[in-house]
């Protein structure tokens, strides 16, 4: 295990994942910048987050200090000690963090995972393609069995939803969409259509969202913020 100071976040890489690939973008102050400024502008004390994809945590430290609570998940089992680590030498005291797949079926998850860090997924259909962002033969998946949505402690006091999950982004939807409904006011998510076999990902995502009267306030490359009308 590797440790960095990140714009004074003290972040845990696992050392299959150290490499210049990632130390680069941290060195060009790049890495999850679009999320980042986000989570900056629109999120405040009146927020209780689920985040989904807490990868490394650095999002995960924004947050703590903007909002009210955070419940964090990540799939990836090489995460599981960087995020303790993390959470707890960061002092995130309004943070939960469980180390698990969402989904509302009971069959178990192939979770793939790269030397790329931001590469894996649950639900990407490309797993035959084992080369992804130059990484080459790099693939191991994971089997998890996952955790239903409705079944994490307090999940019925979030309000707010921070969605960075590389593919898994449809399935999320399709499946939690009362959820979101019932519960959800504003939505951060960084889509992955460049990555996807359907070249309508994003498109399809952003339609549910629409018919479910969110609204797009702030588009910063790859990511959306939006707020239901």
């Amino acid at each position: 295990m590797k440790d960095i100071i990140y714009n004074n976040i003290k972040l845990y890489i696992p050392e299959r994942y150290y490499h210049n690939n990632l130390l680069d973008r941290f060195k060009e102050n790049r890495y999850e910048k679009e999320e980042s400024n986000i989570v900056s502008k629109f999120f405040d004390k009146q927020d209780n987050v689920l985040e989904i994809g807490s990868c490394l945590g650095y999002v995960t430290c924004l947050l703590s200090k903007k909002v009210n609570t955070v419940i964090t998940i990540e799939a990836n089992p090489e995460l599981k000690d960087s995020l303790y680590f993390c959470t707890n030498n960061n002092n995130l005291h309004n943070v939960t963090f469980y180390n698990t797949y969402i989904s509302n079926s009971n069959e178990n998850i192939e979770f793939q995972t790269y030397d790329n860090i931001v590469a894996g997924s649950g639900d990407r259909e490309d797993k035959e393609i084992n080369n992804v962002r130059g990484w080459g033969h790099t693939q191991k998946i994971y089997t998890i069995e996952p955790t239903k949505l409705l079944d994490i402690s307090n999940i019925h006091l979030v309000n707010a939803l921070v969605l960075d999950i590389e593919g898994g982004e449809l399935k999320f939807f399709e499946e939690n969409k009362d959820f979101i409904q019932n519960y959800i006011n504003k939505i951060c998510i960084e889509l992955h259509g460049h990555l996807m076999k359907d070249k309508n990902f994003d498109i399809k995502c952003l339609k549910i969202l629409n018919d479910m009267k969110f609204k797009i306030i702030k588009q910063d490359g790859i990511s959306y913020y939006l707020e239901k009308l």
